[in-house]
């Protein structure tokens, strides 16, 4: 038998010995302690007895006391409140109401809603979890097919409060290019493509503040020689897509696909955007605009002389809802949109209408309307139907607008 070998054997008896050794030790302690505290036990009883002293009943602390005060220690820890999404759930309903996003970040609804013919509202759904585990839900925006992640939808976009923060931040925002996954072991999974030689898996998972992804591997596609005749795959942990700063991790991109097999994603309880579309609506001004002969048949409303007496129309700008109306003179643009310059503004509400008299010069509106309530601000231009003469509002578009009032 070589030395070494009878070495490792004497060391592994050794370690034996010393481990027995330190249990029986120990079991030894461990009876001596018993043994006194049970000594101990005795003479306390004993004494008692002796001097007839009893302990009383609200001095003495029990198994049970101890329990609920651990109760009570866990009823203190306060639940994530979620309501710190609110706003960004408002935003994205107000959106979809709007048949357009705000905010530019937006990029997949702009998509979706471009393209979805049937009602938005109901193919948008929103879900909270905990992905990472660490006592803050997560908001996820998802389609409302999520729960078949292999049909390849993903998540539209995910937010996540940091610590100590109450604002959240939007840790992914994904399209039809650009599409991320949750795994059930609470990483992110993103799909990307810019061009047929270039495909992306990364995946990441969330900072320990909740404030960011981080990347753990990072595999793309990319030409392997000037030529650019041979794509390969490179690998980095950084994220970056950047052949100088990562290695080449195979010749070729044959079997590409090998980097998201065996994932498995994450299923979750959807709300979908519905009853919030329909509470964004409610916030909107239903804008009415008439021809009037007299304003007799008004109890009350403002007015406004614009001093137009040739093929002047009078008209009443009612609404069914609290709105700031202002009238406004419209400039076309080559493109079809508008610029505006203010006239005059007022507030209108139920039964208490806008009264003026407007023109129409032509076939291209002379006057509009920028009507901002609750749900946000509208423009509208002031038509004449071509059909029967009757006064019409159409939703336009406005690039700049003069305030005269600053």
């Amino acid at each position: 038998m070589k030395k070494g070998a009878i070495a490792i054997i004497a060391a592994l008896m050794a370690f034996t010995a010393c481990t027995s050794q330190g249990i029986n030790e120990n079991a030894g302690t461990a009876e001596s302690e018993t043994t006194e505290a049970a000594d101990t036990t005795v003479q306390t009883e004993t004494s008692a007895e002796d001097t007839g002293e009893v302990t009383a009943p609200d001095e003495a602390v029990s198994s049970a006391d101890v329990t609920e005060e651990s109760s009570d220690d866990e009823d203190l820890i306060e639940e994530f409140d979620l309501s710190v999404y609110d706003d960004v759930l408002e935003r994205t309903a107000h959106a979809i109401a709007a048949g357009s996003p705000d905010d530019a970040q937006d990029v997949w609804l702009m998509e979706l809603l471009m393209y979805t013919e049937d009602d938005a509202a109901s193919h948008i759904c929103y879900a909270y979890a905990d992905i990472n585990k660490d006592g803050r839900e997560e908001l996820i925006i998802c389609p409302s097919d999520i729960g078949n992640a292999a049909a390849g939808t993903g998540v539209y976009s995910i937010y996540a409060c940091p610590e100590g923060s109450t604002v959240p931040c939007c840790l992914a925002e994904g399209w039809s290019r650009n599409r991320f996954y949750i795994t059930t072991d609470g990483r992110i999974h993103n799909m990307g493509s810019s061009g047929a030689a270039y495909s992306g898996h990364c995946i990441y998972h969330i900072s320990d503040d909740g404030a960011s992804l981080e990347c753990e591997d990072f595999y793309f596609t990319d030409f392997t020689d000037e030529a650019q005749t041979n794509i390969g795959v490179y690998h980095n942990t950084t994220g970056e897509w950047d052949k100088d700063v990562s290695e080449l991790y195979l010749e070729n991109a044959d079997n590409f696909t090998m980097f998201e097999e065996g994932l498995e994603y994450m299923d979750f309880v959807t709300t979908p955007f519905t009853s919030l579309v329909s509470e964004e609506w409610e916030k909107k001004a239903n804008i009415e605009v008439t021809e009037l002969e007299s304003t007799d048949s008004l109890d009350a409303y403002d007015s406004f002389n614009t001093g137009i007496t040739e093929n002047g129309v009078q008209i009443a700008v009612s609404s069914d809802t609290d709105a700031n109306v202002i009238l406004v003179s419209l400039t076309m643009n080559d493109d079809l949109t508008f610029d505006a310059a203010e006239i005059y503004e007022t507030d209108i509400y139920e039964g208490y209408p806008f009264v003026t008299t407007v023109s129409f010069p032509g076939s291209i509106p002379a006057y509009g309307l920028e009507v901002t309530d609750a749900f946000g601000t509208r423009f509208f231009s002031l038509d004449m139907s071509g059909f029967d003469g009757s006064v019409e509002i159409h939703e336009i578009k406005v690039n700049n607008v003069e305030h005269s009032r600053g």
